[in-house]
């Protein structure tokens, strides 16, 4: 972030943050919790023609925390090891607080960092001796004061505190919170370039654009390239706030609490020669050193390593891989890099001989990309059998080779001498690795898409790809301690965690947040339900039929500040249950069966009994089969056949007895 580009921000931010007094008298949010306050053509247009350049020639943040003076440099990396527990120093959060207030005069580098530093802490609190009582409005007002001078992480935080309420603190204003997002990514921060990807593509607050949406998902993606954290994966069902996610959460912390005894029983039959014994023994070891570590260097203890050679010498396929990976990434002890690409080399082809795929597409890279001169036929044989066993690195290098990236210089990728049937078969590769979890096949899904290689060119397919490998960086993991924060009681924390997250587009994070919202864990004010509705709107536009299930009801029954609207409730009822949402179907028979939502939707015995039916029949058939639904599910709907009020009450009771023998997915 250039010098230029701070005192610029300063001066707008002037007009874009008032003090904390004056910001409660902006614009409440819409009716319904809904729409958005959408900015006007012309300051659209102001925003999207001041778009970041993501100029690979700024400064670095780094330079300019060089001129800063040194002693309060210092403290400040003192404070922040405190807050984590870095490189050494026991986690201890009021003593990087003290730290921190120490350093917050002036307005330097060193301040904007502090205050944004002590706004998190407050944020998110800590409990303990060494920690810190949750405090947001104090949060706020540090936030704010490193906003003003122009921090972007404080800006992206600002944005949100505009967009939510921030805990009823501020009242709603999406125009501000644009703006503020805006400035944000002016200075490269990676959480707001996320977050106006997410808007411009999906129209939120500005219009929606996908070549705009593309340019800050491209960049976001290569941000998370650049972070080398590949290996975070995804968002996905397991993070959703359900009973089953809960259930697995707990079951994982039992299994934690008894890693004493695994490790006996593992050290027992690793002592008899097990080679699995060895290799999962030497797995564990190697996971408690991994958690001491804060690099990302691959450090082997020389019990594991050990326990490595056992197994590997026992021609166990797991442990010749995983040593040949530690040759190549010089974990195993030997300095010679001549030396040591020829044991992984032999480690990989004896894998390779018992079938291992991952070590078939290690020798493939190697011959490719390691080994002089190249054996790209050697190589290519390698990736299609490891490709026959689905492995994600072989589809993705069988890609490679046929967009010819292995001889020429990224700059010059996908030459116009390539042809169109080759750069199709790629695509091709390249999907199926994405299909596996291959995040650099996903950034090369979205430049095929982008550039029109092997297929006409797509911005909607571009972008998508493009999110993907952005929703793998090192943010995911800050999401993933919502459910943390859930299980320990701290609502209030899950829902600040997730509804940040979700401004950021993560689409499970609006779907936990927007629960939360709904049931008032955590909410404070009069607002919850329709901010609930305004998440739940932003999950659907992402394709969640669960969301759109969800803010039917909401408006169906009128909760909390939502305004009750039948019509559009019964739409979008329906809409979910044609996208096959279960839910809406069982309360399409009941409304059906009351005829609450006349008219609407008709009070129709005749449709009630259909509906009650299928749903019964598709739970059954996930559960049991489709042969027998038991007495109380089973006769639900032959009772209801007369079509007669007693029988239908009738059915409704039988059929809750059987949902509550019965656990539907």
């Amino acid at each position: 972030m250039r010098r230029l580009d701070v005192l610029l921000i300063s001066l707008l931010l002037s007009v874009c943050l008032a003090p904390l007094w004056r910001c409660q008298a902006s614009a409440a949010p819409a009716e319904g919790g809904e729409a958005d306050n959408d900015l006007e053509p012309s300051q659209s247009d102001e925003v999207e023609t001041d778009l970041p350049s993501f100029s690979e020639e700024e400064d670095e943040v780094d330079e300019i925390f060089a001129e800063a003076d040194a002693a309060k440099l210092q403290k400040l990396t003192r404070a922040i090891e405190f807050k984590y527990g870095e490189n050494g120093r026991k986690k201890d959060i009021r003593r990087a607080a003290r730290l921190l207030k120490d350093l917050v005069t002036g307005e330097d580098m060193v301040a904007m960092q502090a205050l944004y530093e002590l706004g998190d802490i407050y944020m998110l609190g800590a409990k303990g001796l060494r920690g810190v009582r949750r405090n947001l409005r104090q949060s706020l007002s540090y936030f704010n004061q490193s906003a003003y001078m122009g921090w972007g992480p404080a800006l992206h935080i600002m944005s949100f505190a505009y967009a939510s309420g921030f805990q009823s603190l501020l009242e709603p204003d999406e125009i501000r919170a644009v703006r503020l997002e805006h400035l944000a990514t002016a200075t490269g921060h990676f959480d707001a370039v996320m977050g106006m990807g997410f808007r411009w593509y999906y129209g939120h607050g500005v219009p929606k654009k996908c070549e705009t949406a593309l340019r800050y998902y491209k960049h976001a993606a290569q941000i998370a390239l650049q972070e080398d954290a590949l290996g975070n994966p995804p968002l996905g069902d397991a993070d959703r706030l359900t009973d089953q996610t809960l259930q697995l959460y707990n079951k994982q912390q039992q299994l934690a609490a008894q890693q004493y005894e695994v490790l006996q029983y593992w050290e027992h039959q690793a002592k008899g020669g097990d080679p699995m014994a060895q290799y999962e023994l030497a797995k564990l070891h190697e996971d408690e050193s991994a958690a001491a570590n804060m690099d990302r260097r691959r450090r082997v203890p020389p019990k594991s390593l050990e326990l490595y050679q056992q197994a590997a010498e026992q021609n166990y396929p797991q442990a010749l891989t995983d040593l040949g990976y530690m040759y190549i990434q010089g974990a195993a002890g030997e300095t010679n890099i001549t030396k040591a690409v020829e044991k992984a080399v032999e480690c990989f082809e004896k894998a390779a001989e018992l079938g291992d795929p991952t070590a078939q597409a290690a020798l493939g890279t190697i011959h490719l990309t390691l080994l002089k001169p190249r054996n790209v036929a050697l190589a290519k044989e390698y990736f299609v059998k490891a490709a026959l066993q689905d492995n994600a690195e072989a589809f993705f290098y069988l890609g490679e080779l046929e967009a010819g990236i292995h001889d020429r210089e990224e700059q010059r990728l996908f030459s116009a001498n390539r042809s169109h049937e080759r750069m199709q078969r790629a695509l091709r590769y390249y999907e199926r690795s994405a299909d596996y979890g291959s995040v650099s096949a996903m950034w090369r899904e979205g430049q095929l898409y982008e550039q029109g290689f092997g297929t006409p060119p797509n911005c909607n397919r571009a972008v998508l790809a493009y999110k993907m490998v952005a929703e793998t960086g090192n943010g995911v993991n800050d999401v993933r301690r919502g459910l943390q924060y859930y299980v320990e009681g701290d609502y209030e924390g899950a829902l600040l965690t997730y509804a940040l997250a979700a401004e950021q587009g993560y689409e499970v994070a609006q779907t936990n947040a927007a629960e939360l919202y709904r049931t008032h864990k955590g909410c404070k004010g009069k607002h919850c339900a329709s901010k609930a509705v305004r998440l739940h709107h932003r999950a659907v536009s992402q394709g969640n039929v669960a969301s759109l299930h969800e803010g039917a009801m909401l408006r169906l029954s009128g909760r909390g500040d939502v305004d009750k609207d039948l019509q559009m409730g019964a739409r979008q009822l329906k809409t979910a249950a044609q996208h096959g949402s279960l839910s809406s179907v069982l309360s399409l028979a009941e409304l059906h069966a009351n005829g609450k939502a006349a008219p609407y939707i008709d009070k129709d015995l005749g449709r009630a009994e259909e509906n009650y039916r299928y749903v019964l029949e598709s739970w059954a058939a996930e559960e049991e089969g489709p042969a027998d639904l038991g007495d109380s599910g089973g006769k639900a709907w032959t009772r209801v056949r007369r079509k007669t009020g007693p029988a239908l009450k009738l059915a409704q009771i039988r059929f809750n007895r059987w949902i509550r023998h019965h656990t539907p997915i």
